[in-house]
């Protein structure tokens, strides 16, 4: 066995101390979500590698006509990809006012509109309310794509319930005017 093999460990294969210093805030402090929204992109970026490695092996199956291997290499990428819609959960907890105190010193960053800012600043509950608002609009858009989804894999593209054009209809639902504009302008602005 060499020196090398001897010292390899959990730590130097992962290259874990290097790993972790790749989180570089560039806010004075730092601002603490800077560091959340540092990490999980990263970690996205991590799994979409992983992503096209998975795929790129399963094209290689499927040349080979190994069924199988393909269905479970498949699995494996509907698994990491159900992780990064998973994610999106832990990135949400990031409030806007958050966001902006960061977000500010990237390159393509704008400036809130400061009285909804200030609605956010001022602790009072109105701020709150406003991004259980936006929850709620999230929420909503998430299920109507979630049904166009379903609807174009059970039925395709024929005809829909009562006559309608399915998924043709239930797609143009997705391109709706948001719910609450005053707050996605809000973030349109920034």
């Amino acid at each position: 066995m060499s020196d090398q093999q001897r010292a390899l460990n959990y730590m130097n294969y992962l290259a874990v101390d290097e790993l972790l210093t790749l989180q570089r805030p560039v806010s004075e402090g730092p601002e603490h979500d800077e560091l959340l929204f540092i990490t999980i992109h990263q970690v996205y970026e991590l799994w979409f590698k992983q992503l096209l490695h998975e795929l790129e092996q399963a094209q290689r199956q499927m040349a080979e006509v190994r069924t199988q291997d393909v269905l479970a290499t498949l699995n494996g990428v509907k698994t990491i990809l159900a992780v990064c819609i998973r994610q999106v959960g832990v990135l949400v907890t990031m409030t806007l006012l958050h966001f902006s105190t960061f977000h500010i010193r990237l390159e393509s960053a704008r400036r809130f509109p400061s009285a909804v800012l200030e609605v956010y600043r001022s602790g009072h509950q109105a701020g709150l309310v406003l991004e259980q608002l936006v929850d709620i609009e999230v929420s909503l858009r998430e299920w109507r794509f979630r049904h166009v989804m379903m609807v174009e894999r059970t039925i395709g593209i024929q005809q829909g319930t009562g006559g309608s054009s399915g998924v043709g209809y239930l797609s143009s639902t997705l391109q709706h005017p948001h719910s609450f504009p005053e707050l996605w302008q809000v973030r349109e602005d920034f």
